[in-house]
């Protein structure tokens, strides 16, 4: 690692024209205060903004920063962040995620979850409590924590059915390293990623959960997926496609433990499409009522 210590978990962050983000990011990452050693791994995919210029700026300060700056988009030639660069560089025991619009608002969030996660070695992830904030600003709309709190604060695979992606925040994982190497053939396959990390270590162990608020989530920032799936009726059908398959095959890991529980999920995310394109449909083909 020229000359750097081996670290105990690695910090990874994709980025993709985040200039008016990217510094909150990294200065979370640099305040954070830890008694081991960490690496931090930044991806950007070709920002067409100052997003380089400023991780580069923040990579001469501190080597722990590895950067993977690319000069052309790849995510437009099938190819992703954190599984083709990021997950295969990462060195650390743990994987602590970020994406370059959200942010950490606790110095001592990875302590917390690392101290936690050592006192129970048969655990594959740890999260916390989040807040969601508006774009421009970071003012407070909504806190994010788990509807259902179990009393261990231990979830299961049947939390991660039931809330999928709503169960926690990206922005919020820290998992064990090891298991994004040989994943299985339905995880992180074009359908949404951080849904299938939480499948996936799930299935590996109990997921911990402290109930403090250590990060942000930047709602509907420019650059996010989320903005760029508003108002695209063929890039949510076909989001709703490949995670309706990705739902199918985990069921059929799962040896159809949760049949009941993921038609249910499958139900309700049929649901929400003919939703979204009801709405489209309305709005652009409708007169307006004057």
């Amino acid at each position: 690692m020229n000359n750097r210590e081996t670290p105990l978990l690695s910090i990874c962050c994709i980025a993709y024209n985040h200039e008016n983000y990217i510094r909150n990011c990294l200065e979370g990452f640099l305040l954070q205060k830890v008694d081991f050693p960490i690496e931090i791994l930044i991806f950007d995919d070709a920002s067409t903004d100052n997003t380089q210029k400023i991780i580069k700026e923040f990579e001469r300060k501190d080597n722990r920063i590895i950067t993977f700056l690319q000069k052309d988009n790849q995510w437009n030639q099938g190819k992703y962040g954190l599984l083709d660069w990021l997950f295969p560089a990462a060195q650390g025991k743990y994987i602590a995620l970020c994406e370059g619009d959200d942010y950490w608002i606790d110095p001592l969030k990875l302590q917390k979850q690392v101290d936690l996660m050592a006192k129970n070695p048969d655990c594959s992830l740890c999260f916390h409590a989040s807040k969601n904030v508006r774009e421009n600003n970071t003012d407070i709309f909504e806190i994010y924590r788990p509807v259902d709190q179990p009393k261990n604060n231990r979830f299961g695979v049947e939390h991660a059915v039931k809330y999928g992606s709503g169960l926690m925040a990206t922005n919020a994982m820290l998992f064990k390293t090891k298991y994004v190497f040989n994943r299985p053939d339905w995880c992180m396959q074009g359908a949404s990623g951080d849904l299938c990390l939480t499948l996936l270590m799930a299935s590996h162990g109990d997921m911990l959960y402290i109930d403090d608020v250590m990060s942000a989530y930047r709602v509907a920032a420019v650059g996010s997926w989320s903005l760029g799936m508003k108002n695209n009726p063929e890039k949510v059908k076909t989001h709703y496609a490949k995670t309706t398959t990705m739902w199918k095959a985990f069921d059929a890991y799962t040896k159809g433990k949760y049949t009941k529980e993921i038609n249910r999920v499958l139900r309700r995310n049929k649901f929400i499409c003919y939703k979204f394109f009801t709405k489209v449909a309305l709005l652009k083909f409708l007169p307006l009522k004057k």
